[in-house]
């Protein structure tokens, strides 16, 4: 049963299990689950899933450039840059996957291999469900459009982790600023603002 977070959000569902021993698989697991007839839709409220014809048509049509992509570099490298994050089943807690300094002092911050996959099929986010322990997480994207596509439960997780390891402002513009030295305090449950930066950084 899908968690109630994550209806209609989504999902790309590998028909047959890859490590699911392992919180989360390397590139040539990931890239054996998506050339093995992968089904792509959003699952109900009441369980069930509802495959996307479209999404399905657009994910076969970038496949072929998504696994020239992968075979032409050093495939450790292309891995750290495939996700952002990963979602414990049940319990939805978010595991960032790059320290939250990497990617916040990044000012355009992009992964090439889930931008491929992502923008491709016209999506912000796309969950893979692996049979592992966890949902892998895909984002083209910066930590402002991450919590944008998460449920609230996970943009929770990921704002408190943030408070957690660095005080300062989410607008990367500022980063460079904020990471100097600059004064930075926080406001109410989900933000942020510094004394150079116009906005409250909301979640």
């Amino acid at each position: 049963m899908i968690e109630p977070e994550l209806v209609d959000v989504p999902f790309l569902v590998a028909e047959q299990a890859q490590r699911p021993e392992e919180g989360y698989c390397d590139l040539e697991t990931l890239m054996a689950g998506l050339q093995q007839a992968p089904r792509i839709g959003r699952y109900q409220a009441d369980g069930r899933f509802q495959e996307d014809r479209h999404l399905m048509l657009k994910f076969h049509q970038v496949l072929p450039e998504m696994i020239e992509g992968v075979g032409g570099g050093p495939r450790t490298l292309t891995y750290g840059k495939y996700k952002l994050a990963s979602l414990q089943k049940g319990s939805l807690m978010l595991h960032l996957e790059w320290l939250p300094e990497q990617v916040l002092g990044v000012s355009d911050c992009k992964f090439s291999f889930a931008q491929t996959i992502c923008r491709s099929m016209g999506l912000e986010v796309l969950l893979l469900d692996l049979h592992g322990p966890v949902y892998e997480v895909l984002m083209p994207a910066s930590v402002e459009s991450m919590l944008r596509g998460l449920s609230f439960r996970a943009k929770r997780d990921i704002v408190e982790r943030l408070r957690m390891k660095r005080e300062f402002c989410i607008h990367s513009e500022f980063n460079n600023e904020s990471r100097e030295g600059q004064s930075v305090r926080p406001i109410g449950a989900f933000g942020w603002h510094c004394h150079r930066c116009p906005q409250l950084c909301e979640a």
